[in-house]
């Protein structure tokens, strides 16, 4: 399904699978909310670049929201937010993905992509696929000209970091509140470059010290 146009679409109780290399969802103008709906992705390839996600939203005219909504993708990623497009999850789970569970990238023009996490679970995600895809993936990764406001929300046993930020600029942030990061996979280590993570009540007890990380590579 693309969405050109504001549109709404309320489901329930329903498994998607896709058949194609395409994401489920993919949002390129306009706004789409879903709620109480299941999304099982799985693509042929595991191209994580170009499309292969549960959940897309491209461009600063691009607006979703998901509330009360599962998402898995066993091929790759569980929510890609790039090129100045805004986001919202709520009360919802993004798990088990091969890949990363939501990736939030900006555009070259400095337009900033958004993302707010409210009481969800950001879990299990990065195991990899087979020979295609490796395990190493974390649960957020924020790259060029992204925010995150995350609060209330579990981000724990990914198989790199809960949070990791791979940006060399300055307005990337991640800010959480009251989470949970506990036991992912990376080591314990937090190394700060350019972005920030501004951390508020949120447990980092467990497996690692701190599941933040900001590096120069992409994850």
């Amino acid at each position: 399904l693309c969405a050109a146009t504001s549109s709404e679409v309320q489901l329930r109780s329903v498994s998607f699978l896709s058949g194609s290399n395409q994401p489920l969802f993919n949002v390129k103008r306009g706004s789409l909310v879903l709620r109480g709906i299941r999304l099982h992705h799985s693509a042929p390839g595991c191209d994580i670049w170009n499309g292969n996600s549960a959940l897309q939203v491209t461009g600063h005219k691009a607006k979703l929201c998901i509330k009360n909504c599962e998402a898995t993708s066993t091929s790759g990623r569980g929510m890609i937010v790039q090129n100045g497009a805004h986001a919202l999850v709520e009360d919802s789970a993004i798990h088990k993905c091969s890949a990363t569970g939501i990736y939030v990238v900006g555009s070259g023009n400095r337009s900033k992509s958004a993302l707010t996490v409210i009481s969800s679970d950001i879990c299990a995600n990065g195991a990899g696929h087979g020979s295609h895809l490796g395990r190493g993936h974390s649960g957020l990764c924020l790259a060029e000209h992204a925010q995150a406001h995350i609060s209330h929300s579990n981000l724990c046993h990914n198989s790199a970091y809960g949070v990791v930020v791979v940006s060399d600029d300055k307005d990337s942030l991640v800010h959480t509140t009251k989470c949970n990061l506990e036991r992912n996979g990376a080591e314990r280590k937090r190394i700060a470059k350019e972005g920030t993570i501004e951390e508020v009540d949120s447990s980092t007890t467990g497996k690692i010290a701190s599941q933040f990380s900001i590096l120069h590579f992409e994850s």
